[in-house]
């Protein structure tokens, strides 16, 4: 997939987000189809569905709230975050960026304090 793919795709799923805000999708939302779609592009679609999709929703990122977290509520009632924009890259990840990405989950709580409190 050539880079202006990729950007198009991040450019029309941030114009999805935007227009819908935060909300709740659910399977009678017009667009549950398209995020269920989209989530089958990231690496770790079958850990973040697990048991199945209840529903996703979007809220405001916890570090900057001017732009969008999106969620998934999961049939066991597990909820999980992915992103949307790693979902337009369209790339399977090294064993290097899976330990990055666990190690920066590790302290994601204490990281999303610091950078309230520098930015404030």
């Amino acid at each position: 997939m050539s880079l202006r793919q990729k950007k198009a795709c991040e450019e029309y799923t941030r114009a999805k987000i935007k227009k819908w805000g935060c909300c709740i999708i659910d399977k009678n939302h017009i667009d549950y189809t398209f995020f269920e779609n989209h989530l089958k592009n990231h690496n770790e679609c079958i850990e973040k569905v697990g048991v199945g999709i209840d529903y996703f929703y979007i809220i405001p990122n916890p570090i900057n709230d001017k732009y969008y977290q999106t969620i998934i509520k999961r049939l066991d009632k597990f909820i999980i975050d992915f992103s949307w924009v790693y979902c337009c890259k369209f790339k399977v990840r090294s064993i290097t960026e899976d330990l990055t990405a666990a190690m920066r989950e590790a302290i994601k709580e204490e990281t999303i304090t610091y950078k309230k409190i520098k930015l404030n």
